[in-house]
């Protein structure tokens, strides 16, 4: 990634409760009916205070009207958070913008809040720590909301990162949409709200439930990932072994370690996947050891040249060979022995002195899969 964008509310801190009694409270306060679950989750839920308004009350609201009028909700949204113990920043979030901060990859934040709201924010959460107020796009009025792709549009613009180039954390349909429209590179959803089949059936590449972890940070040089590029392609594979839960594949003055989830797929086919051992005893039983699988597809996955590296916004990494072999290294949770940054993978340079560590790809640890269980 070379650019991120957060959405605030139900992304970096789980209000949604906070926020539900508040909407619901004022809105029917005004229009004297009760409002559907259905109905709030399609006209509430990532959508600007103008664009809610003007549907509940039935009239088109300017922008400084709907401010005018959001202000007595909010009123009531601030006064929940205050009084409760659940108003922070979501789970291991802090870490993360630390972490992004130290890699200078910039951030931004992209909301259809309003600037009090932000200013209470910024004031209650500390988020000057990492944040300028005046480069946060909130809802001043001046751009269609949710799910037009303004807001993100204007962030990458104050980011100077092309929106293709940017990760989008999302949590809700209609911010999903937006930055969808916005040609966001990669959508993360955070699981906060809609559950993660909802989320992903909606467009979010990957769906998280905290940020306790940094698989979205590349920790090398871009330099570097280019000189990979350049010299994976053309090598052909030598052979191919496991140690592990490792994956090792050796060409010629080269070696590359896949440590995380990887799959070998040839004409389509899923041979085998790294990982996939109900025993650590190595034997040639048919026992879905990776082992068995490994010896018994040799002869058809060596001798292949790589042809093409295709890297996913979150590097994922899939290397092409001309014998129709695919190698795909997933960005999971890595070799289990790295408990603070995981190793996913890493290519080697082979030197008269032994082998040079040319480049590596890590992660920490974080909840991905749809079972919420550790990959």
């Amino acid at each position: 990634m070379n650019g991120v964008i957060f959405d605030f509310n139900g992304t970096m801190i789980f209000d949604k409760e906070f926020h539900d009694t508040a909407w619901r409270k004022f809105l029917e306060n005004r229009i004297q009916r009760e409002i559907s679950d259905e109905e709030f989750q399609l006209h509430v839920y990532g959508r600007s205070a103008q664009d809610i308004l003007s549907y509940f009350l039935e009239r088109e609201i300017s922008g400084q009207e709907s401010i005018l009028i959001e202000e007595e909700k909010e009123k009531i949204y601030r006064n929940l958070c205050l009084q409760s113990p659940d108003f922070h920043l979501a789970n291991g979030l802090t870490e993360f913008l630390d972490k992004l901060k130290k890699k200078g990859i910039p951030f931004t934040i992209a909301t259809a809040s309003a600037r009090k709201n932000m200013e209470f924010f910024f004031e209650h959460l500390h988020l000057s720590r990492w944040f300028d107020l005046n480069s946060v796009v909130y809802n001043d009025g001046t751009f269609a909301g949710k799910p037009a792709p303004d807001i993100f549009l204007k962030a990458s613009e104050i980011l100077h990162v092309p929106i293709s180039e940017c990760t989008v954390f999302e949590d809700a349909k209609s911010g999903i949409q937006s930055a969808k429209s916005a040609g966001a590179g990669e959508i993360i959803g955070v699981a906060s709200m809609l559950g993660e089949e909802k989320l992903l059936s909606l467009g979010a590449d990957k769906v998280i439930y905290d940020y306790l972890g940094e698989c979205f940070v590349r920790l090398c040089p871009e330099q570097e990932y280019q000189d990979f590029l350049s010299c994976m392609k053309g090598l052909q594979l030598q052979n191919i072994n496991c140690a592990c839960e490792m994956l090792m594949l050796d060409f010629e003055g080269y070696a590359f370690h896949a440590l995380g989830l990887t799959r070998v797929i040839l004409n389509n086919d899923i041979l085998f996947t790294s990982h996939d051992y109900q025993s650590w005893d190595g034997k040639n039983d048919k026992n879905n050891d990776e082992w068995y699988f490994l010896d018994k597809y040799r002869e058809k996955i060596l001798g292949g040249t790589v042809t093409e590296l295709v890297f996913s916004p979150l590097h994922d990494l899939k290397i092409y060979f001309d014998n129709h072999l695919i190698i795909e290294c997933c960005i999971a949770n890595g070799y289990h022995h790295y408990d603070d940054e995981n190793e996913q993978y890493t290519f080697f340079e082979r030197k008269k002195t032994g082998f040079r560590k040319f480049l590596a790809i890590y992660n920490k640890r974080i909840t991905i899969s749809k079972s919420k269980k550790k990959l």
